[in-house]
């Protein structure tokens, strides 16, 4: 995925080694960057759903931020590619977390924001999504 996401759609992914680990209704989440040459970084959390889970209300932020059918990337040139993507909605659910250590961040030379996030939880939903385009050639 990595090797795919950064030949392919020019995304800036690293190799990392994650673990996540599911246990009476919580999730334990533990990543750390493994990529040679990059900047180090590890993020562990531990979340879990506190509603019930249902499709984003029409005009929300949550609707906007999970229905994307595109995406957009850039090369080291500056060129701008867009991939269509397909997928059903998602059904969320209001969820709160416990945050371990975070060097993600940090590591590339940036703060986490003040506030609390907006947080959600997921199931799994499939993506279909075409080749990139090169926009404006």
């Amino acid at each position: 995925m990595v090797a795919g996401g950064r030949a392919l759609f020019h995304l800036p992914y690293f190799r990392a080694r994650i673990d996540i680990i599911e246990h009476a209704g919580a999730v334990d989440y533990r990543s750390r960057r493994t990529h040679e040459g990059a900047p180090t970084g590890g993020f562990n959390a531990r979340y879990m759903p506190i509603g019930l889970a249902e499709h984003a209300a029409s005009g929300t932020l949550e609707e906007w931020l999970t229905a994307r059918f595109s995406l957009y990337s850039a090369d080291r040139r500056g060129a701008i590619f867009r991939g269509d993507i397909r997928h059903d909605p998602w059904c969320l659910a209001p969820a709160e977390w416990q945050l371990g250590r975070e060097t993600l961040l940090s590591g590339l030379g940036l703060r986490r924001p003040d506030g609390s996030p907006l947080l959600h939880q997921a199931d799994a939903v499939e993506v279909l999504g075409a080749w990139p385009v090169r926009l404006g050639q």
